[in-house]
Parts: C-alpha cells; structure tokens; sequence
C-alpha cells in the first residue's frame, strides 16, 4: 500500500505531466502541427501551466484529507478562472493573445484531464487512513484503518507521531471541554484530522458534519487555504495604504506625545492570538509613564481615568492610539479583523469563568471586530464571547469586508 507521502506526490507530479500533455494535444487539434519550439510558446505553456498550479496548490487540491469530489468541483472553478485570465491577459498584451478556440478548449480540456487524472491516482495510490480511536467502536469505513485504541487524550501528540496517524476520532463523551481545546491546540502544527461524536460539537469549529459515520469533522484552522490567502493579501494591502496615507498624522502624533507627556511615544504591551501564541501589540501611548505599576492589569477601560494623559484623551476619543498596529498587521501578528487580542493573565481568568472562551484562540486576533463592533472595551467579555463566536464559525471574506466598513463608519460618527 501507498503511503500518504507517496500518494500526494504522485498526484501533484502526475498533475504537472498531464497539464502539459494537455496543452500540447489542444495545440495539435487546433492546427495539426506540433508546437513550435520557440521561446514564446515555452514561455506561453509555462505560464498556462504556472496559473493551473498555482489555483490547484490555493484551493488545497493536494491535501491527503480532500474528497475526490470536492477535488473535482475544485477543477471547475480552476478552469472557469484560467479562461478569465487568458482571455484578459490576450486583452491587453497580443504577444500573448490566443485563438479564441484555444482560449476556451484549454480550460475544457484541463479540466476532464486533470478529473481524470485524480480518479486514477484516488483508486491506485490513495492509502487507508490511519485511525487513533479514543471511546467506543465506531463504523469508519473501508477507507479508514483503526492502528491504536487510547484510554485518554495525554500524550495525544507523542502518540499521533510515534503511530503515524492521520485521523483522531474522539468517541467520549465525558472529554472535558479544556482537554479536548488544549489538545487541538498542541496538535495544530500536525498534518491530522480530527473527528468527534455529535455531542463535542459545541466545542470546536466544523463547516460539515461527516454524516455517513454520525461524526462531526472538526477543523484547526476555520479557514481555508485560499481563504487565508486573500485575508492576508487584504490585511497586507490595506496595512501598507493605511501607513502611508497616515504617515505624516503617526509623525504629528509622536510629536504630541512627547510635548504633553514625559515616557515614550509607543507602548507595547503582551498579548496571545491565535494557539496562544504571544506578540508584542503597539500602540501610541495614551497614560502616564508606568501607569500599571501600581494598578497593576485593568480589564475594563474607564473614559474617566485620571492616568490618561490630555493627548492621549484626544487619540481614545477617535481611535488614533491605535494606528501602530497596522505594523502589526503587515508583519503578519495580527489581522484586521478578528477577536480581540488580549492579555495572557486575562485571557486565563476569562477562561476560568467563560465556557469556550478558549475557541476564540481558533483564529488570528484582530484590530476590530464583531464583538468590537457591538460592545467597546468597557464592556465584559461575557457580553462579547457569543459574536466571537459567531464570528468564527461564519467567517467569510465578505463577512470580513462588512466589519471593515461598518468600523470605518462608526469611527467617523464616533460610535466605535
């Protein structure tokens, strides 16, 4: 049997072959001749071949854990968005302007040959999935493989490692909500699934429900390949146009700072976001120097708190105090949109007292968001959680988008 290493590369390099092949025989149908061997043609088919690839690796085609099916609704929109950029490159550049019979038989083509391909590679090379089981039995299927039962979820990395497993089912009722969230956290960095009885579901994030074997699929990363792509091409241009334009605001700003106050421009102060992991956010300083020293962590802002300087009144009122952030966004630790990030003493008291305050963790921490949207930062984390929460398990880059301009908006009529 195949191993899963070996399956993927297969259907990758199987891939590249056949994109190729595929273009060769278009070009051989349409005008029975070979193609020429001119550096324009060689350019021509390794940019065809460059975009198919590039759309196949964004929408995840190679992961082991995809359904052939899904795979196949994949070359469809593949092939739809080759058609677009041929045609709309041959638009503007007519070095690269092909016959429009080309044009619309290379998309076809592709996508009954790169099916093809899948269903072959699926059938010869696709190996059992490996099954760690923690409860009682369950029906999996021909394609999954049961290497090891547990009694518990401790050492459940070690274990997936040593056994090689591809998929955890969790088949227990009685798993605490805190163990089965600190287990997914560890494990995100492994290549594995995890499923989990009906019953888990409140815990986790899962866009789908595997209804053949009564379990629910559950997802580490809420976000899909392509989905991750665009959020940070979005956080990444809007970042480096919000520096820009606010350059020389930033610059007067520091300025302020320094002739109201004594201590420095910036505060930076620790924060965790997505698996816990921790930062150093940034922001223009708005208190006394040292501020916390004796207070110690604040959990709720107070408009009326006489540590706050007169500029940094100003900044609070209209948001300014936050603008470094955006060097937080463009360096990739956080996002502009998603749960607030918060500081790693209050996130274990909230965790305490909040049920699920650990699944916000699932995703990247933003500058604003739903919660933010609706509650500001004088209001509990009991009253955000459940918009966090909603947040994640119905993101979508529009959902993104609507966030974004109703935060722009309601920072102009001062109700953010």
């Amino acid at each position: 049997m195949a191993s899963r290493g070996f399956f993927e590369s297969v259907h990758f390099i199987s891939h590249l072959v056949v994109i190729n092949l595929t273009l060769v025989l278009v070009y051989f149908l349409r005008f029975n001749q070979p193609v020429p061997r001119t550096s324009l043609g060689v350019l021509l088919f390794l940019f065809i071949t460059l975009i198919v690839v590039s759309l196949l690796i964004l929408f995840d085609v190679y992961s082991f854990f995809k359904r052939l099916s899904d795979i196949i609704t994949y070359y469809v929109f593949t092939s739809v968005i080759t058609l677009f950029l041929l045609s709309f490159i041959g638009f503007f550049d007519w070095t690269f302007r092909l016959p429009r019979t080309i044009t619309f038989m290379i998309p076809a083509a592709l996508f009954f040959t790169l099916s093809f391909t899948s269903i072959l590679v699926f059938k010869f090379f696709k190996p059992k999935y490996r099954v760690l089981l923690l409860g009682e039995k369950v029906q999996l299927g021909e394609n999954y493989e049961i290497i090891k039962k547990i009694s518990s979820l401790s050492n459940l990395k070690k274990e997936i490692i040593k056994e090689k497993a591809d998929v955890v089912v969790i088949a227990k009722k009685d798993v605490s909500y805190d163990e089965l969230i600190r287990n997914l956290f560890e494990c995100h960095d492994l290549s594995v699934q995890f499923k989990v009885i009906k019953e888990l579901r409140p815990y986790v994030f899962s866009r789908d429900a595997d209804f053949e074997h009564n379990l629910i699929n559950v997802y580490l990363e809420p976000l899909k390949v392509y989905e991750k792509a665009i959020k940070r091409f979005i956080d990444v241009v809007f970042s480096v146009i919000a520096i820009v334009v606010f350059a020389i605001p930033m610059l007067l700003i520091a300025a302020l700072i320094k002739i109201d106050s004594k201590g420095p421009v910036i505060y930076a102060q620790t924060r965790i976001t997505k698996y816990e992991k921790k930062f150093r956010l940034y922001k223009f300083r708005t208190m006394i120097k040292d501020a916390e020293k004796k207070t110690g962590a604040v959990i709720w802002d107070n408009e009326n708190d006489a540590r706050i300087t007169t500029v940094g009144r100003f900044l609070r009122k209209f948001h300014l105090d936050e603008l470094p952030q955006l060097f937080n966004v463009l360096s990739g630790d956080l996002s502009l949109v998603g749960p607030r990030p918060e500081r790693p003493v209050l996130s274990d008291e909230f965790n305490k007292n909040i049920y699920y305050w650990k699944k916000r963790l699932l995703v990247k921490a933003g500058m604003t968001g739903l919660a933010q949207l609706y509650y500001s930062t004088r209001y509990s984390a009991e009253k955000k959680i459940r918009y966090d929460l909603y947040y994640i398990d119905h993101y979508s880059i529009i959902l993104d988008i609507k966030i974004l301009i109703k935060t722009v908006v309601k920072i102009i009529l001062r109700e953010y």
